[in-house]
């Protein structure tokens, strides 16, 4: 015995469908709404897509700078051990509270929308890729705090040094 539908409420089956389903990816994660499907405005939403992509690129690029320049300036200090010609200043690089700072804006700075990513998908049991990238770097953050923190104690024993690496992500 098959359903009989009239052409205006398999209309609105299917809208409330679309909706249901719009809602269904929105809460996984997934940006998404339902578009109207009678109005041409295909112009309109293929140019705001295309400002969004350029959006993310430039967003993208800001952060890969940033992240560049953390990685010159740690290159510097180990540089600074290499090149004993290089000056004296350099050295302070190579402390673990310079370390320390950069880490910290590592992960708050180009590192933030990785973590809140990857934080946000595990809270939702749906972990992606940056879900193991945040764990990865909260971990390699967390031990080189208890690292720094029992540095002059004899917590760690004799490996203890290795721990004292500093993290980046």
């Amino acid at each position: 015995a098959a359903k009989q539908y009239e052409a205006w409420q398999l209309e609105e089956e299917v809208r409330l469908l679309g909706l249901a389903l719009a809602q269904n990816l929105t809460n996984g994660g997934f940006d998404s709404r339902v578009r109207d499907a009678s109005s041409s405005s295909t112009g309109k939403i293929m140019k705001d897509k295309r400002e969004q992509r350029l959006q993310h690129i430039r967003e993208s690029t800001r952060r890969l700078v940033v992240a560049w320049g953390l990685v010159a300036i740690c290159l510097t200090g180990h540089l600074a051990h290499a090149v004993p010609v290089l000056p004296n200043w350099l050295h302070l690089l190579c402390k673990p509270q310079v370390h320390a700072a950069l880490s910290v804006f590592a992960l708050l700075g180009p590192g933030r929308a990785t973590l809140v990513d990857g934080v946000q998908c595990l809270m939702r049991n749906s972990p992606n890729m940056n879900t193991l990238v945040s764990i990865g770097a909260l971990a390699s953050f967390g031990v080189c705090c208890q690292a720094g923190l029992c540095s002059n104690s004899d917590l760690l024993g004799r490996g203890g040094w290795a721990l004292r690496r500093p993290s980046r992500l």
